[in-house]
């Protein structure tokens, strides 16, 4: 009696109920896998074929330097095209592209408008080059050569030699310690009261880095080491005491405290 319970003939095979089970309810797993990818593959033909997904509408945000138009056809994502068919990675790729650009993303907002949203890099520094101005971003990149300075307020890069500047790649010094310490500073004057107010930066020595306040105030910083501490704390705590008007040198190279001599 038990035999006959725990065991069924199908397709002229005595086997295990149980193994029976299992068989079945793994068919019924397979044919509803099978469902879903034949109803998800007719949903997927209808969205990439359908008039109603194709792109009608571009649009970019976060530009300023560059316009619209540069970055719609930069990214080669055309009107008419299916929604679901445009080349996002590629576009983003062609779009990081352009020098003054730092970052894309690129979203769908069904059915038809593809939203571009771009960071821009902006100047940070720039170099007087033979007569040719090198604009330079905060990570050395160059951004723009031209003929005349940049019409953003920014300091002039002073005691380096370039070797190579090519748009859209890092600037090649012949000393090539000044690149690391180029960077290196900027990561401490990016987060300082001093951003926006530096006209000169000199990295002729690389143990004796020197940058002008609003052509007044020249700071001696000496190496990198305590970058942060020397400018945003003593050089800062004495800009306060300070102010704009009293032109003069501040030395903070020693790391401990602030030496300040007023120019007569």
């Amino acid at each position: 009696m038990s035999n006959y319970i725990n065991k069924i003939t199908t397709d002229g095979k005595t086997i295990k109920l149980k193994d029976y089970k299992k068989r079945a309810r793994r068919n019924r797993i397979r044919r509803k896998f099978l469902l879903f990818v034949f109803i998800a593959s007719i949903i997927a033909l209808i969205l990439t074929y359908a008039p109603f997904m194709r792109v009608k509408k571009i649009n970019c945000f976060g530009n300023e330097k560059i316009d619209t138009k540069t970055i719609v056809s930069t990214s080669e994502l055309c009107i008419g095209n299916n929604i679901f068919r445009a080349d996002k990675k590629g576009a983003i790729e062609r779009i990081k592209a352009l020098p003054y650009i730092k970052d894309v993303t690129i979203r769908r907002k069904l059915p038809s408008t593809m939203n571009i949203t771009v960071s821009e890099c902006s100047i940070a520094a720039y170099i007087n080059n033979n007569d040719t101005y090198l604009y330079l971003d905060e990570t050395g990149k160059v951004l723009e050569t031209s003929k005349i300075p940049p019409s953003t307020p920014c300091p002039i890069l002073v005691g380096v030699t370039v070797n190579e500047a090519e748009v859209n790649e890092p600037i090649s010094f012949k000393d090539t310690e000044q690149f690391n310490v180029y960077s290196e500073l900027f990561k401490v004057i990016n987060t300082s009261k001093f951003k926006d107010k530096l006209t000169v930066i000199s990295l002729e020595k690389t143990d004796d880095i020197r940058f002008v306040i609003n052509n007044a105030i020249e700071v001696i910083l000496g190496d990198t080491e305590n970058l942060d501490y020397k400018i945003n704390f003593l050089a800062s705590g004495a800009y306060d005491s300070i102010g704009d008007n009293r032109p003069g040198t501040m030395n903070v190279s020693y790391g401990k405290s602030v030496i300040y001599k007023e120019k007569n």
